[in-house]
């Protein structure tokens, strides 16, 4: 059977993170992490990292000066470490992550086990920041748009066919 190795990017707000959500149901044995926007009357304040599989949820990044910091956004390296390494540690048939970016690169062992999981030949379905496209070399690269959501949702779960339930 063919790997599927799947790369997903966009502009901010094109649906990235609910591609991932909607296509979960559709893969069968995954393990892997989200990162959520957490907004307060309407305005974003930073992300969460979510394990997809333990629906553990802790704060990724909210706005702050205190060092790391990617933008506004002050990282917790702890919570990312811990949400994302056992997530990508996890043996399953399909690995997911959204997303790969300057905040998960912001931990040296988190960006070693992605990058690590990109030269495997493992089951792969992530979402890339628009600045790390590179990294999807010799592998399927979507670009998604809203107004092509739906058809790319489809083309996705075709491309997933042999990971699929």
């Amino acid at each position: 059977m063919e790997k599927v190795r799947c790369f997903i990017s966009g502009m901010p707000g094109c649906g990235k993170t609910t591609m991932i959500e909607r296509l979960l149901p559709y893969i069968k044995d995954y393990t892997g992490f989200i990162t959520k926007d957490v907004r307060e009357h309407g305005k974003r304040v930073g992300f969460d990292i979510e394990d997809i599989v333990t629906k553990e949820r802790l704060p990724l990044a909210r706005t702050g000066r205190e060092k790391p910091t990617v933008g506004k956004y002050h990282i917790f390296i702890d919570n990312l470490e811990r949400i994302a390494l056992n997530a990508i540690e996890r043996k399953a048939n399909v690995l997911v992550i959204d997303e790969i970016g300057k905040m998960e690169f912001c931990s040296k062992r988190v960006k070693e086990k992605i990058l690590d999981a990109i030269e495997s030949n493992r089951n792969l379905v992530a979402t890339l920041h628009r600045n790390y496209l590179h990294l999807a070399r010799n592998n399927t690269l979507i670009w998604l748009e809203k107004g092509h959501w739906n058809e790319t949702f489809e083309r996705l779960r075709k491309l997933l066919k042999g990971v699929c339930k």
